[in-house]
């Protein structure tokens, strides 16, 4: 597993280590667990009111709807993304199979939200006006 670009923009970050996905800003922390090429939820917390919402590490892959990501050597590349009608946001995009696989997630620095949604289609699926993250 690998990570390249600085994985934080203002209070967003990312960090991949040990099979374990984490990304975050200063209101919410995701944390998941990669196994057989699918991602589980371990931890969602909510560090505005210090709740922590998984009570135990989900059985269920998020995102699975019968998509196929393939195990393998997984990089974590992360970017600033310049939305047309949002505010920026830390785009960090988990692939493996050289990019053509894997997971999109935008974090943004003031929501208590992070969206997550499939790569299925490479790495130009996964950008739209994205600048390296600065830290």
């Amino acid at each position: 597993m690998s990570h390249t670009q600085p994985p934080q923009f203002r209070s967003c970050f990312a960090a991949l280590a040990d099979g374990r996905l984490t990304v975050a800003n200063r209101l919410i922390e995701r944390t998941w667990q990669l196994r057989n090429g699918r991602l589980y939820a371990v931890s969602m917390l909510d560090k505005t009111a210090g709740r922590q919402w998984c009570k135990k590490p989900s059985d269920q892959p998020s995102l699975w709807a019968g998509q196929s990501v393939q195990p393998g050597d997984w990089m974590l590349t992360t970017t600033v993304e310049q939305h047309p009608v949002s505010a920026s946001s830390l785009r960090c995009v988990l692939s493996n199979d050289g990019g053509q696989s894997g997971y999109i997630f935008d974090v943004f620095d003031d929501s208590a939200a992070i969206v997550l949604r499939l790569l299925t289609d490479g790495p130009a699926a996964a950008t739209t006006n994205a600048n390296p993250a600065q830290t």
